[in-house]
């Protein structure tokens, strides 16, 4: 049982948090891959931190953040060395990818994560061949307790529809969290990167229009996009007049071998 007084602490602390990825610079990294051991990962957290990037996604793993907490920590310390002024930890986020019968089991693992009062500041739940019905169930489950972690939802349009996804985003806001944030996940990773880059940023569009724009209550979600190309889709976004609020990058765009800069030292 989490006392009142921690929930408001930590309720006050989630707000400096939401409100600090309201910018189109906020950068997130997505480190979910089973090839990559703990070492790697910490690396990967020190390189990262100092490349700039505000948030560090992962897989459920509670034995991670200790190592990705070191590699922070480093850069943090590296970064007064080299007078980078880096003066923030990156948000820490576990992934979920909700599916049709696994709803109980993630649920059992927030609830472990609240229990072990895991460090980490984001929940994200990956929406792909979901049920209506089961998204909704899986929120009113969390609904009946006490999450005190921003929510984040990625979705993506050839599995959800329009009126889905506004039906979902309603939901979360209105009966879990509205510390939520949306994110636009790529169409098909297999696909060709311009077919992808174009379904991302007419999702962000219609998030836009039918949802930011029409409801003043949903004009503050954060919105991001995925892409392993920042500054082309930050440009066709410009051209298109399409807001959004951060990038998402799926693949590790940084090489350890061609990251000397920062000699990563153990």
């Amino acid at each position: 049982m989490i006392s009142s007084e921690r929930i408001l602490v930590r309720n006050e602390y989630l707000k400096k948090v939401y409100k600090s990825i309201f910018k189109l610079e906020f950068l997130k990294i997505c480190l979910i891959n089973k090839n990559l051991d703990l070492i790697l990962i910490e690396q990967l957290a020190f390189f990262y931190t100092l490349f700039g990037y505000k948030m560090l996604d992962i897989d459920y793993n509670p034995e991670a953040i200790i190592f990705i907490e070191n590699g922070i920590n480093r850069a943090l310390k590296r970064s007064d060395e080299l007078s980078l002024n880096i003066n923030k930890k990156p948000i820490l986020c576990f992934s979920f990818y909700l599916t049709n019968k696994n709803h109980q089991e993630i649920l059992k693992k927030i609830r472990l994560i609240i229990s072990n009062r895991i460090n980490i500041d984001i929940i994200e739940i990956h929406l792909r061949d979901t049920k209506l019905n089961i998204i909704f169930d899986f929120i009113k489950e969390i609904n009946n307790d006490i999450f005190p972690y921003i929510f984040s939802i990625s979705i993506t349009r050839d599995k959800l529809s329009n009126s889905s996804i506004e039906q979902v985003t309603k939901e979360f806001f209105n009966k879990v969290t509205n510390n939520i944030i949306l994110e636009v996940d790529v169409f098909n990773e297999e696909t060709e990167k311009l077919n992808n880059t174009l379904q991302v940023l007419s999702t962000a569009d219609i998030i836009n229009k039918e949802i930011r724009s029409r409801n003043l209550k949903f004009k503050k979600i954060p919105l991001i996009i995925t892409s392993n190309k920042g500054s082309e889709i930050k440009n066709l976004a410009k051209q298109c007049s399409i807001e959004f609020d951060g990038l998402s990058f799926k693949n590790h765009i940084i090489s350890i071998n061609q990251s000397n800069l920062f000699e990563y030292e153990k």
